[in-house]
């Protein structure tokens, strides 16, 4: 998401309003999903990383070595610490700025989701919507603790 979920922003604890919900995500975008393979799921995260961009890639876990322009992924797992199938493919959702390149950062993230194989979907659903709805069906939202340093992502 590109808004102000990472470990700096001051979110504290209680009831929240709907202006809670544009502090955190000021920016309009909808939501896209798009079918990609292990591979083409590493090319992204890397390129992420690549950027300095901070993007929070939920529901799997990177490890990486090195630092900067250096790090390079060495693993992509599922949350639960499953290795990926590399003859699946996983759903992985984004916002429509990451998705058209999130201002020339993510050329290579725009080029693979203009291929057919992907699928890629644009839904009409707005990413605060989204936060908004979830909200209301959790009523109580907890932290994710981030392991290391540095797991952003698309």
């Amino acid at each position: 998401m590109h808004g102000v979920f990472d470990e700096k922003s001051d979110f504290a604890a209680g009831p929240k309003t709907v202006n809670d919900i544009w502090n955190i995500l000021p920016y309009e975008n909808y939501v896209v999903t798009a079918e990609l393979s292990p591979d083409e799921i590493k090319t992204i995260m890397e390129e992420v990383y690549a950027s300095h961009e901070k993007r929070n890639l939920l529901g799997f876990e990177v490890k990486t070595e090195g630092r900067g322009y250096d790090r390079r992924i060495i693993s992509i797992a599922l949350a639960n610490g499953r290795p990926l199938d590399r003859s699946k493919k996983y759903v992985l959702a984004f916002n429509t700025f990451d998705s058209r390149s999130a201002g020339h950062h993510f050329m290579k993230l725009r080029t693979m989701l203009e291929t057919p194989g992907v699928n890629c979907t644009m839904h009409q659903v707005q990413t605060r919507d989204a936060l908004i709805d979830y909200f209301q069906r959790h009523k109580i939202v907890h932290k994710i603790t981030v392991m290391g340093e540095l797991s952003a992502a698309a």
